[in-house]
């Protein structure tokens, strides 16, 4: 497929005799999954927004280059609610069902990572998010981010600006998230500067609910003999990972001094061969590490194993922000996840701060007991 607008794209395309909704139809029929009214509803928003990408001008005339005049542009969708609501899927299937290349589909955090690497380049030259938008703009006429939650600082300072370098720039914004845009970076440092981002969201995004009904993750017992999430001691958990190490690498598990160089620091792992890495809770989330790292071990591995996953809370808040941000890099890459832990998902973080977050995070782990998982 070319480079092409949705705008240049005819009723002929092959694209274009399927709707949205019956796509959606279809796909959940072939899944096996149940029809769900507010999944309806909002595909009833992804197919008005699908219209009205196709009816854009295909070309941006010279004169209103020349005059600065802004070119007409769509407003996006923020799908918010619950974990495991059939969010993603539905920006999924949107997505896959644009007809064109000038389309990207990223994790917020990963979106992030790459406008701070960008902005490593830019150097000092004046209005560097401008830049950012421009560039962004010039690939890329509809940008879906899964997961839009912030709780970085240094995201949050940026995202005003980045964010209306992209408007400027008629970039069309299709986000999903557990809360509502007023809730984002709720009690974070100088939240009054990130304020403006907030607007502009609700600006340029029309906001679709989907709080109502129940985790459909949840609903489905794992199906396996080798389960993923074990519950047990840390007496038991070497002894239970050893064996899975053995059975998905055909090694026996040798003690040694390994460390994982990511960002210019070490991260120690017990373990590794090939694709698979093993590691300890504590080396992962119990020391100063950023969205970052937990990206490039998503990129690197397609299975990782984790044991003395401990119960999480209110002292260990910063451990389970960060477990929050490691599941999310392994869940969005389709990394298979062995663990051990202290607790069941949804009893694994006791405290008070991040609680609504990490119902996302049992959710997601969950799913990810299922062996079908890294393969969809």
């Amino acid at each position: 497929m070319t480079d092409t607008p949705l705008s240049c794209l005819t009723t002929g395309h092959r694209y274009l005799s399927v709707s949205i909704k019956q796509h959606y139809q279809t796909s959940i029929a072939q899944l096996g999954y149940q029809q769900d009214p507010e999944q309806e509803r909002a595909i009833d928003h992804f197919q008005r927004l699908y219209t009205e990408l196709l009816a854009l001008p295909s070309k941006r005339g010279v004169l209103n280059r020349l005059l600065n005049r802004s070119q007409p542009s769509c407003r996006g969708l923020y799908l918010w609610g619950g974990p495991g609501r059939g969010k993603t899927y539905l920006m999924d299937l949107f997505y896959h069902h644009l007809p064109t290349q000038k389309k990207q589909r990223l994790h917020f955090h990963q979106f992030m990572r790459n406008v701070h690497a960008e902005l490593a380049t830019i150097g000092h030259q004046k209005a560097p998010l401008t830049i950012i938008g421009k560039r962004v703009a010039q690939q890329t006429q509809v940008l879906c981010l899964d997961e839009f939650y912030v709780a970085d600082i240094g995201d949050a300072m940026l995202l005003a600006g980045l964010l209306k370098a992209l408007f400027d720039n008629n970039v069309v914004l299709i986000t999903t998230s557990n809360t509502t845009p007023d809730n984002l970076y709720r009690n974070g440092l100088q939240r009054d500067r990130f304020l403006p981002a907030i607007a502009l969201i609700k600006r340029h995004t029309e906001l679709i609910s989907m709080e109502q009904g129940d985790d459909f993750r949840l609903q489905r017992p794992p199906q396996n003999n080798h389960k993923r999430y074990q519950l047990c001691d840390e007496a038991a958990a070497f002894e239970l990972m050893a064996a899975q190490y053995l059975r998905l690498t055909g090694q026996v598990f040798e003690k040694k001094s390994l460390s994982l160089q990511i960002n210019g620091r070490p991260i120690p792992l017990l373990a590794e061969a090939h694709d698979i890495a093993w590691f300890e809770f504590d080396s992962l989330c119990m020391t100063a590490r950023s969205s970052s790292d937990y990206l490039e071990i998503a990129s690197r591995y397609r299975c990782v194993l984790i044991t003395h996953i401990p119960l999480l809370d209110e002292a260990l808040d910063n451990a389970a922000i960060r477990f929050i941000h490691l599941i999310d890099a392994l869940y969005d890459g389709k990394v298979e996840l062995i663990t051990t832990a202290a607790a069941p998902p949804q009893k694994l973080y006791c405290g008070l701060h991040h609680s609504s977050s990490f119902k996302r995070t049992a959710s997601r782990l969950c799913e990810m007991e299922h062996y079908h998982y890294s393969d969809n």
